[in-house]
């Protein structure tokens, strides 16, 4: 059809970022994200740091996972997609986004945070 673009040929979209209190402690906490492949075989990871970036980007902090990415279909939907991250430091504040990417472009969810427990004292005899 003249005029419509072909399925295939439209970038993921509609990344979304939330964090999952429920598994946080003071060292770990599982991001959770959502993106729509919109047709396309579609893969999606997270960034974070504790600098604010501003606004979310493939360069700023680390990548969770380091390489490649969880692999969310090609379907037309949403799909929901999670990555436990490790060694955070106590009582900080973090900065984090979701990413998606498929072999038409890359979509960026919004910047979010969260803040770690405070440790545990340590107590000697």
């Amino acid at each position: 059809m003249l005029g419509s673009i072909p399925q295939t040929w439209r970038p993921v979209r509609n990344s979304k970022s939330n964090v999952s209190l429920a598994s946080q402690n003071s060292t770990t906490t599982t991001l959770n994200g959502s993106a729509n492949p919109n047709g396309s075989s579609t893969s999606g990871y997270f960034r974070y740091s504790a600098t604010n970036p501003g606004v979310c980007n493939d360069a700023f902090g680390t990548r969770a996972p380091s390489s490649g990415g969880l692999g969310l279909g090609a379907g037309l939907l949403a799909v929901a997609y999670s990555q436990t991250i490790s060694g955070l430091l106590p009582g900080t504040t973090y900065y984090f986004c979701a990413i998606a990417a498929n072999g038409v472009g890359t979509s960026f969810g919004g910047i979010r945070s969260f803040t770690t427990p405070p440790a545990i004292p340590a107590v000697s005899t």
